[in-house]
């Protein structure tokens, strides 16, 4: 089973009909969303499922563990969702995920929202400190059923290596658009590593995701989505 229509939902499309699976990609995907009413719409939707037998796929953020954003009202909702499920569903796996890539209309993804900027030619600002972590939609449709199968009531974070500030990962989106762009640095941000090593034990050491030039493939891969 599979509720939601967004980046997520299709792909995981394939587990609409696995009655053993619930994948729940409904959830607030904005992460600078303040709107509480949003909030509650995801945890009433997630309460109405409590009672399954269904393996529960939630999807949270590694943002949880950055310590800029853990009072940000994204993160601590986020956190109580996940205490939720732990406490309420019989078999589940909550995913942190990192900033997903994907081909996908929302423009409050982070890539998304960097890419518009420049493209309309506002100043991007930037938080000095700030790190992120990419991951392309299709690694994560090829790599987390396997997790899925095998795995059970688990909290897992998932990124590979490739840590990268803003700065760097703003000047590579700017450069493959070749178009002129303006950063404001602003203080702030913080650098911080994910313990991934649950996710990255079921992963080749020559997986796509481990090579260096890994953030180049992602931002040419979808600069023109």
């Amino acid at each position: 089973m599979v509720i939601g229509q967004g980046l997520l939902a299709k792909a995981f499309s394939k587990y609409k009909d696995i009655d053993e699976i619930l994948i729940f990609a409904s959830g607030v995907s904005n992460s600078k969303e303040d709107d509480f009413n949003m909030f509650k719409r995801e945890h009433a939707m997630l309460t109405s499922h409590n009672s399954t037998d269904l393996k529960l796929i939630y999807f949270s953020t590694i943002s949880v563990v950055d310590e800029s954003l853990k009072e940000s009202p994204y993160v601590q909702h986020k956190l109580s969702m996940e205490k939720y499920i732990t406490e309420n569903f019989k078999n589940f796996i909550i995913f942190r995920l990192p900033n997903v890539v994907g081909h996908t209309p929302n423009m409050y993804t982070f890539f998304n929202s960097i890419r518009e900027k420049i493209l309309v030619e506002q100043k991007v600002k930037v938080l000095r400190n700030a790190t992120r972590y990419l991951i392309d939609i299709d690694d994560l449709a090829e790599h987390l059923p396997q997790v899925i199968e095998k795995e059970n009531k688990k909290l897992i974070n998932i990124c590979f290596t490739n840590r990268t500030s803003v700065q760097e990962l703003t000047k590579m989106i700017g450069d493959a658009l070749q178009t002129p762009y303006k950063v404001e640095l602003v203080e702030g941000g913080s650098d911080y590593e994910v313990d991934s090593s649950t996710f990255l034990s079921y992963i080749k050491p020559d997986a796509l995701g481990l090579q260096e030039n890994y953030n180049y493939i992602i931002v040419n891969k979808y600069i023109n989505a």
